[in-house]
């Protein structure tokens, strides 16, 4: 499975090289892929690669940064996407829900009124970005403690007041010189993005995406809402925080030179979670079979796919119930590329083959984007946890939630 998952890496990140190589490549100045190398070294360290100076100008004035921009815009909006998705535990947000974006675009449209061209563009829209989301947070806590909820409603208002701004620019803008310039950057392009605005928006970026990497497990966790996350131990204000500051930084770092563009972390997010399962074993804890965590760590090593670490989760203990009965399950996250009855069929035959004799195991595969009602879910788990639950009532919350449950 490892040696699989490399692979697949590896690939992913050679179809990204090829395309950057391409769009390097491809312009009205054509330039080979043999040169595109020599001509990146030369222009980078001085040496003479026997390019000529006007491919090296192009290649690393111009068509190399904005390269490096496309990449990293499009990597800090879909996770930016992402976060806020999981944060709000709302599929339809995007990075510009706390005023961002609408931030950013009035900032660059001030810059080109004040200075007649798009030079001082980049640091107006990080700054007034970075603002407008402070404002959000001003705007929340005028009601007292801060929620999900108030920050998407001050997101909003924020959000309404620099867009109206915005048209008013527009409108005492000279429609000769600054209004078209206004509107194409707020369209959101890469043409002006040179090597000395790249440096600062690349650092943001990569504090951002880096702060929402380290927090990841946090965004999983805050996904199934603020109590549950609280009453398993996260720091639900931190966590929050640390999520808001890094996508922050990671969308105002992008819009600031490329522009306004949403639909990014809106789109990206859902196709990556496309193929996401959640998979439970719960089997019979046989002394002289192996245990659950085996069963499903054996069927995961089978799989194509990548898949997350196990966690454990126990059930009611009660008299009545033997210690080798169905005590506990062992759930699991994978992200591959199988579809969800070939990933039933797999997990039932191979539950079917080494499973203890007679044991019934029990089978749960949730598909993360069409699940529904996951706070029903939760719910149950909590339950389960303190009282015994019949049988009949977990397979009918199973069909009303979406979810494969099987013996």
């Amino acid at each position: 499975m490892k040696s699989r998952n490399k692979l697949k890496w590896l690939a992913a990140i050679a179809i990204l090289l090829g395309a950057a190589l391409i769009s390097i490549g491809v312009g009205r100045y054509p330039v080979t892929p043999v040169e595109i190398v020599p001509s990146i070294v030369q222009g980078l360290t001085g040496y003479s690669m026997g390019m000529s100076p006007e491919t090296v100008a192009i290649v690393v004035g111009n068509r190399l940064p904005r390269t490096i921009a496309g990449l990293l815009v499009g990597a800090s909006l879909a996770a930016s996407g992402c976060a806020f998705q999981g944060l709000f535990r709302n599929p339809l947000v995007s990075q510009g829900i706390l005023g961002v974006s609408s931030g950013a675009g009035f900032g660059a449209a001030l810059s080109i009124l004040l200075f007649s061209g798009t030079v001082m563009a980049p640091p107006f829209a990080f700054v007034f970005g970075l603002c407008a989301v402070w404002l959000s947070f001003c705007v929340a806590r005028l009601c007292g403690q801060v929620t999900v909820l108030m920050l998407v409603l001050g997101g909003t208002i924020v959000s309404s007041i620099f867009s109206a701004l915005l048209s008013l620019l527009k409108y005492v803008a000279d429609p000769y010189n600054q209004l078209a310039s206004i509107v194409f950057w707020n369209m959101g392009s890469l043409a002006s993005v040179e090597s000395a605005v790249l440096p600062a928006a690349v650092a943001a970026m990569l504090v951002g995406m880096l702060l929402l990497l380290c927090s990841a497990s946090w965004i999983n966790v805050l996904s199934m809402g603020e109590g549950e996350a609280a009453s398993l131990g996260i720091p639900v204000q931190l966590a929050r925080a640390v999520v808001v500051a890094g996508a922050t930084l990671a969308t105002a770092g992008a819009v600031s030179i490329a522009g306004t563009i949403g639909w990014i972390g809106l789109i990206i997010p859902h196709m990556a979670r496309f193929l996401i399962y959640l998979i439970s074993f719960d089997d019979t804890d046989e002394l002289n079979m192996p245990g659950t965590g085996h069963l499903l760590e054996g069927f995961l090593q089978t799989l194509p796919a990548r898949c997350s670490f196990i966690s454990r989760h126990q059930l009611f203990v009660h008299a009545d119930v033997p210690y080798t009965s169905h005590n506990s399950a062992m759930c699991a996250q994978i992200d591959g590329q199988l579809s969800a009855e070939e990933l039933i069929d797999r997990a039932a035959a191979y539950l079917e083959q080494h499973s203890a004799p007679g044991a019934d195991p029990g089978l749960c595969v949730a598909d993360w984007e069409t699940m529904t009602q996951r706070e029903l879910l939760v719910l149950w788990g909590y339950r389960a946890k303190r009282e015994v639950l019949a049988k009949e009532d977990a397979y009918a919350l199973a069909q009303q939630c979406g979810v494969h449950l099987s013996e």
